[in-house]
């Protein structure tokens, strides 16, 4: 079975990689993309992700003038260049993740629909989840409320069909013209339809229609729509914070490791189109193991690409469980950053954790003393946490207690040397948005992933700055 979905955007830079990881973590083969011109970096994250993912990436006709035709034409265009390649496929918007409570792959759910042509899927309207900003989390996170059936819009519904029993008429984005003795919802019962939609259905699968998202996604929609009235009814009508979902989040952890792997993409063709610079000179620092409150070593787990903490004789090989190590310069010890003792072996040595909304090379931390331990905390007031009884380990605190800290052991024969030695260098004076790309222009071609960690030293002010100069290459979740 191969399944597709059609992707038709604009202006989403915050949210494209999301989007796009999401699909490719449930087992979506494929993902065509119409860009509708967008002007925000966009277009540049589709063509990173097509670098390393199954995305073909396409641009609306600019001639078309009317923006529902061009939606129109780009969901009957990816039918007719790739209908025939494709069991299921799915015409969808950027705000539109459909899921599916019974199964982890999408393609196990679809293998329950042998009698069907197409499946009817019911929208599920979320609210804003009180972001007023857009947020530094995933989707799936940042907004977990939604509404009750009772809102008239989960009336509608959004589609699975077989391209190959696709009739040739285009009704709407919703129904699509197919047998409609063939055309069942979610259960595999046949769609009693009430227009373009049936009665909302969310017990096997639904479409999370992230419609509002946050306040500040809803003024960029308001003053960019000419079809939309400039007051607030929209977003009052829509933002419905009434039942908490947490389902969605068991994607969570795969879709940020895709998102991350498309953004590395995206900025290794920003660091390389910059002049560089070849300038370096020694810092001294010293390098630490971490040990949390349980006793247990701070590791990385590289089969689950997760942070652990784990005791050395649960481990039978240990290079399957890097140690997550600290270095502080000599000269800022209140100061620090993490990284994987295998930073040096490996391409990319990216530090996972869950609840985290960073995921980084090396990962800027603030040391705070108290006892002779150290809470560990980010720059943006989250601390690292790790649970005693399992080794669990969490970002997500926003104060700290006794899981949160560490004892921290200096590792006196660590010599640093490589990437390590080159952030070390950078990180051991103050960055700021005068120097931060002086200083960028430093760090040699195969060590660009350390751009993105040496962003997110920036206090947000000053990313807001840099994000001015360099706008569409430094997403929201690498803020302060």
């Amino acid at each position: 079975m191969k399944v597709g979905v059609t992707l038709f955007i604009k202006d989403e830079f915050e949210d494209i990689g999301w989007w796009i990881s999401y699909y490719l973590s449930i087992g979506v083969d494929t993902i065509i993309v119409f860009d509708d011109h967008s002007s925000d970096g966009t277009w540049e994250i589709i063509k990173a992700a097509s670098k390393k993912y199954d995305i073909r990436a396409f641009r609306t006709d600019i001639n078309t003038s009317f923006f529902y035709h061009r939606q129109r034409d780009s969901y009957l265009e990816a039918i007719k260049m790739f209908g025939n390649e494709f069991d299921w496929l799915a015409s969808l918007d950027g705000d539109e993740y459909i899921f599916i409570n019974k199964f982890y792959n999408i393609k196990h759910f679809l293998e329950n629909f042998q009698h069907a042509d197409a499946i009817a899927i019911s929208w599920c309207c979320y609210g804003s989840g009180q972001n007023a900003f857009k947020p530094k989390h995933s989707p799936l996170r940042a907004y977990a409320h939604h509404s009750e059936k009772d809102l008239s819009d989960n009336d509608l519904i959004k589609s699975f069909i077989r391209p190959s029993a696709f009739k040739g008429n285009y009704i709407d984005p919703h129904k699509w013209d197919v047998d409609e003795s063939r055309y069942v919802d979610a259960s595999g019962i046949p769609v009693v339809w009430k227009g373009s939609g049936m009665q909302p259905q969310w017990d096997n699968a639904k479409v999370n229609h992230y419609v509002c998202r946050s306040m500040e996604h809803f003024l960029e929609r308001l003053d960019k729509r000419s079809d939309m009235h400039k007051d607030t009814g929209f977003w009052d009508h829509f933002n419905r914070n009434k039942i908490h979902d947490s389902g969605p989040l068991k994607y969570e952890h795969a879709t940020k490791i895709k998102n991350y792997e498309i953004f590395l993409e995206h900025w290794k063709e920003f660091f390389l189109s910059l002049d560089k610079k070849n300038e370096d000179y020694m810092v001294e620092g010293k390098v630490c193991e971490i040990i949390s409150s349980g006793g247990m070593i701070l590791r990385y787990d590289k089969k689950n690409k997760c942070a652990i903490c784990i005791n050395d004789n649960d481990i039978n090989i240990k290079e399957d469980y890097p140690k997550i190590l600290l270095c502080s310069p000599k000269n800022k010890q209140e100061s620090a950053f993490l990284f994987r003792e295998d930073f040096h072996s490996i391409p990319f040595g990216e530090i996972y954790i869950h609840e985290a909304n960073l995921t980084l090379p090396i990962i800027p931390i603030n040391l705070e003393e108290k006892d002779s331990k150290y809470a560990l905390k980010t720059n943006y007031g989250i601390y690292l946490s790790s649970n005693p009884h399992d080794g669990n380990v969490v970002l997500n605190r926003l104060y700290p207690d006794v899981w949160e800290y560490f004892r921290i052991d200096e590792l006196c024969d660590y010599k640093i040397s490589g990437k390590i030695s080159k952030f070390l260098e950078l990180y051991s004076s103050d960055t700021n948005d005068s120097n931060f790309i002086e200083k960028i222009k430093c760090i040699p071609d195969q060590s660009f992933d350390l751009v993105a960690s040496l962003y997110s030293t920036l206090t947000r002010t000053e990313q807001k700055k840099i994000s001015i100069i360099f706008p569409g290459i430094f997403p929201r979740w690498l803020q302060s």
